[in-house]
């Protein structure tokens, strides 16, 4: 919230986000079994319709370390764009993200984290190693 506070936005839609946020539990049913409700506390709901723009809000500080990279921000995805000619920036960019995941307190997701090389088939090299391991 304390990000949203410095959005220009009116107090009564300030306050409604702050009410939305505040006292949200879950539960989960399979079949018959129920799990215990359990407290919420997150800026970003899942499946909510406030939830795209509420990621992009707590990751607005997220940018690239060098400004010939780029990342785009959509929902809870992010992607970073990293030119041929800044292969070797890569880490960096990657310890960034994690720096910044940890600051807002985001989770960055091993399974839905890939990386994709496109090169000209007549211009084929060794590719560097890229993706950092995420744990």
């Amino acid at each position: 919230m304390q990000k949203m506070q410095l959005l220009e936005i009116p107090d009564h839609a300030y306050d409604w986000m702050v009410t939305y946020f505040e006292g949200r539990a879950h539960a989960t049913k399979l079949h018959i079994a129920i799990s215990r409700v359990a407290a919420i506390n997150a800026s970003i709901i899942q499946g909510s319709v406030v939830g795209p723009a509420s990621y992009v809000i707590v990751a607005s500080d997220l940018h690239t370390k060098h400004p010939a990279n780029k990342m785009s921000k959509y929902a809870d995805e992010t992607y970073l764009m990293v030119g041929s000619n800044n292969i070797n920036t890569i880490l960096e960019e990657f310890a960034n993200i994690r720096s910044c995941v940890t600051l807002n307190d985001l989770r960055i997701h091993p399974n839905k984290t890939k990386d994709m090389i496109i090169y000209r088939c007549r211009h084929k090299r060794a590719l560097p190693q890229t993706a950092p391991t995420i744990a």
